[in-house]
């Protein structure tokens, strides 16, 4: 087409001849329908017909140019499979980029490196951004994640299954999954660090594990490990013991329960339920529902497995705190391992295998320990949903969290576990998991478990709980027993104010109810008793307790002095 357009034949023979017509190929000049001019060609045949397929387009140094007032230049097909159904198929097939310098509209559907953007095949009235699913072997740079907006999931670096929506949404995405982040600065910093180094190791010690050969029946319990090697303050698993069991059970209460120890000789330690060593274990009785029984002797067997104690000076660390190690000379089966740490001191920490510090990091048989090692925080960043501008923008090492609302949780950078809903809420939280919270403003920082909904009820995650308001319970049911009725209180109870009692919704006893009087009356009986007040009968030398008994009130006689 390019050397018809040319004219670069024109004819055969010379000037003064006539043209010899077959093959020749005059080039004319423009006309009214074609301002390039058009070539006139005559075949072998002697049949002429004329080529005007540039109409009013310019061909100039590789550039087009339409030549209509409008600019347009239209590109038609004929017949029906026009539509594009791949990368060398349509009406026009361009091999290479393409760039748009102005809008583009596209009637039907576009695909984009196998994104589907448009309504559809199916139908109409549908929004459709679809890909084709695919099995990955590997773990990918940027694999199956969905990112709409400025600076959102930039890095992508082993990142997998996440969907980011706003501006600077996931900003960063580094060794994330399972993730989704909506509104602008969502998880904004959620990928910015990857286990960043908390503290150099100068020591490991490894506690051998201790055989128990004795138990008492006494509180705290008393057990016997020779040469045992703990120190006062330990924390230690116990495994294997028979006895010190109920009637009901042959587990012992030694069995799987983590106790702190007191050291009292090189062979023998008293078993405590806290690290302050305040609440001592009890190998008397136990109880089995609400059924207390008393508890058999030792018999046999019995393992105590202590945690590996790390030297770290001036570590900083926490108790619950996951780290990740390396770096370890000689006892290099700590070296890329996550552990959890009990905080001994400032100096020194106890290693874990599980959060809840239940199973220690047994040691005993590792490498001893030669030099160097780095403790680093190992971050979690994985399956979290943050929906709303600013949501938990500075989260950077937490799992399993919900957060729903706009400017919530912003200063949050360490939890999990937590649900936390409501706009502008729970911004002086810095540290904390397993937060359950709806429009709360009571929440403590660095306190975990708490449970807050308005400011109706707060649970501060250390066993008290407060209701700000006036509680109706139950659906009426009577109480037969300390186990039932509408409302049933596990331990002591104190009530400001009065009781009643209603029987067809009339009150049939009234109760006022207080710190009974510290003053005892004496002379003539006191004018408007309360319940509990107690008055000496000079005169019968008496002494008398004013008690309620039904709807009658008297003066009880309990000594005579």
């Amino acid at each position: 087409m390019a050397r018809l357009l040319s004219g670069s034949t024109l004819r055969r023979g010379t000037s003064g001849e006539f043209i010899d017509l077959p093959g020749a190929q005059p080039q004319l000049p423009p006309t009214e329908t074609t301002a390039t001019g058009f070539t006139v060609a005559t075949d072998s045949q002697l049949r002429t017909t004329y080529r005007s397929s540039l109409g009013f387009v310019q061909i100039y140094t590789s550039t087009l140019y339409s030549l209509l007032p409008e600019g347009t230049i239209r590109i038609l097909a004929t017949g029906t499979s026009y539509l594009s159904t791949s990368t060398a198929s349509g009406s026009v097939v361009i091999t290479g980029g393409i760039g748009v310098g102005g809008n583009m509209y596209i009637a039907k559907d576009i695909v984009v490196n196998g994104l589907t953007i448009g309504k559809g095949f199916e139908g109409t009235n549908n929004l459709v951004f679809r890909g084709t699913a695919s099995t990955s072997t590997g773990f990918e740079t940027g694999q199956n994640s969905i990112a709409i907006g400025y600076d959102t999931l930039t890095g992508l670096i082993y990142t997998n299954k996440v969907i980011a929506i706003g501006k600077n949404a996931l900003k960063t995405g580094t060794n994330i999954s399972n993730t989704i982040a909506i509104g602008d600065s969502a998880l904004a910093e959620m990928g910015t660090k990857n286990n960043p180094i908390l503290a150099t190791i100068t020591n490991v010690t490894r506690v051998s594990s201790s055989t128990i050969s004795a138990a008492t029946n006494a509180s705290p319990i008393v057990i016997t490990a020779n040469n045992h090697q703990l120190t006062t303050g330990s924390q230690i698993l116990i495994t294997g013991v028979t006895g010190l069991s109920t009637a009901t059970t042959s587990t012992s209460v030694l069995n799987n329960t983590k106790y702190w120890v007191n050291v009292l000789t090189t062979n023998t330690l008293a078993l405590y339920l806290n690290k302050s060593l305040t609440s001592p274990s009890n190998g008397i009785t136990a109880t089995v529902g609400t059924v207390v029984y008393s508890l058999n002797s030792y018999t046999s067997g019995g393992v105590i497995t202590s945690p590996a104690l790390v030297t770290s000076p001036s570590h900083n660390l926490g108790t619950g705190t996951a780290i990740y190690i390396d770096g370890v000379v000689g006892t290099t089966q700590l070296n890329q391992n996550v552990f959890y740490i009990d905080r001994i001191d400032g100096n020194t920490i106890s290693l874990f295998n599980n959060s809840t510090l239940l199973i220690p990091t047994n040691a005993s048989n590792y490498g001893s320990y030669v030099s160097s090692g780095t403790i680093f925080r190992y971050v979690t960043n994985d399956d979290n949903i943050a929906i709303g501008n600013n949501s938990a923008s500075k989260l950077i090492n937490g799992s399993d969290n919900f957060f729903f609302g706009n400017n919530i949780a912003v200063n949050l950078t360490t939890g999990s576990n937590n649900t936390i809903i409501g706009h502008n809420q729970f911004n002086n939280l810095t540290s904390a998991s397993g937060i359950i919270a709806i429009g709360a403003d009571n929440l403590v920082d660095l306190r975990d478990n708490q449970i807050n909904i308005g400011s109706l009820l707060y649970y501060d995650g250390a066993g008290n709980t407060d209701i700000n308001g006036d509680v109706r319970l139950g659906l009426g049911t009577d109480s037969t027993g300390t186990n039932s009725g509408a409302l049933v209180v596990v331990g002591g109870m104190s009530v400001l104010g009065k009781i009643y009692n209603y029987n067809g919704g009339q009150p049939e006893e009234d109760y006022e109810l207080y710190t009974p009087t510290t003053t005892v009356n004496t002379g003539t009986a006191p004018l408007n008793p309360r319940i509990g007040d107690i008055w000496i009968n000079s005169q019968t030398n008496a002494y008398l307790q004013y008690i309620k008994d039904g709807t009658s009130s008297f003066w009880l006689q309990t000594i005579q002095l």
